[in-house]
């Protein structure tokens, strides 16, 4: 999953400080366009700040603030670009490393990131929201151990933020701690009980402490606040399938690749789903697109093998066994051993014995 945005508590600062270079007018702007960002009419707000900058190029503030609409409308490398000219001419602007920090986890840039907040940390180490940005890249890294602990500093400088509950959650939920999981996630939807991710993420502790309708009715909360964000609605398909109702997960398979029709792993659980139930012409379709999207997915080849070998049409199977077992060349995963037990299944079938022993042979010494 990909996770959900709110995972990044973006600090974004509605006033814009006085520039005193800037004179009495430009400060007048920076009020309005300070006004603007408070409406989120990032446009006319990023309009009036550069209006400003035409002024005074040397005004700080009006750069820093125009980033703030640019990553309000989502252009990271506009609002990157000018909170950097605003750390240039004010090297010591925390707010903009802050949010600088945001940008750069928005893009996936993460070193950048940890880089900037760590920094924000240190010039203000009493600012809770570089802490819960700094705790969601560290789970973007696969340091969960030091996002837990960056949560839970942003929890003890304040406690009210859901932000930092539901950070400490999913970090929780990835070391397997999936009881400290739900309690946090618990929290974050008391102290916000209108904002999507803690129901989210109280879906995803429910599915992993074996609740699944619970989990359930989380993500459909969630859905209800925020309608088709794709990873709530992975999540509640695996509470479906988890619980047994596989029209209702394939329904949700199917609303994400309408969503997002580029996600490879959309079409391949669809895929095995549609194979669960005797849809092989679907599932054939459906392990195609994943293919098509993902050249590289081994467990779509060994999937569609499957279907394939069912049909009798072992040489179609083979083939894709082998394109299984050839792109395991380098890295061996679980899928190796599985397609050269099906390989040797679909050998047999077409009467080749010497080859199918020759890959069980390879399976066993993988077990």
């Amino acid at each position: 999953m990909r996770p959900l945005s709110g995972l990044i508590g973006l600090c974004l600062f509605a006033t814009a400080w006085c520039c005193t270079a800037c004179g009495a007018t430009p400060q007048e702007m920076l009020d309005r366009g300070s006004a603007q960002l408070d409406r989120a009419d990032y446009a006319s707000a990023a309009t009036t700040f550069t209006q400003v900058i035409e002024i005074d190029p040397r005004c700080a503030d009006a750069y820093y603030s125009r980033g703030l609409a640019a990553a309000g409308r989502r252009q990271h490398a506009l609002a990157i670009q000018d909170f950097s000219e605003a750390l240039r001419l004010s090297p010591e602007m925390q707010k903009a490393l802050c949010n600088r920090g945001c940008e750069y986890l928005q893009q996936g840039a993460i070193p950048q990131a940890l880089t900037d907040l760590t920094e924000a940390i240190r010039l203000d180490p009493m600012d809770s929201i570089a802490y819960v940005n700094r705790s969601a890249a560290y789970s973007a890294q696969g340091n969960y151990d030091t996002a837990i602990a960056d949560a839970s500093d942003a929890i003890r400088l304040r406690p009210i933020n859901p932000r930092a509950f539901n950070n400490r959650s999913f970090a929780r939920l990835r070391n397997g701690d999936s009881d400290g999981a739900l309690a946090d996630a618990e929290e974050a939807v008391r102290l916000g009980p209108e904002d999507a991710e803690g129901y989210f993420n109280r879906s995803l502790a429910f599915l992993a402490t074996g609740n699944s309708a619970q989990a359930i009715a989380s993500a459909t909360r969630a859905l209800e606040i925020r309608p088709d964000v794709v990873d709530v609605i992975m999540a509640r398909a695996a509470a479906f399938e988890e619980a047994g109702k596989i029209d209702e997960a394939l329904r949700d398979w199917r609303r994400v690749v309408e969503l997002d029709a580029k996600l490879a792993d959309g079409y391949l659980k669809l895929a095995f789903l549609e194979h669960r139930i005797g849809n092989g012409d679907d599932a054939i379709t459906d392990f195609t697109k994943a293919i098509a999207r993902d050249p590289a997915l081994r467990l779509a080849y060994v999937g569609r093998g499957n279907v394939y070998c069912e049909k009798g049409d072992y040489d179609r199977a083979i083939t894709d066994y082998s394109t299984c077992i050839r792109l395991n060349a380098n890295e061996r995963d679980a899928t190796l051993f599985i397609a050269y037990q099906a390989r040797a299944l679909a050998y047999a079938k077409k009467g080749l014995q010497a080859e199918s022993e020759a890959d069980r042979t390879e399976a066993t010494k993988l077990e």
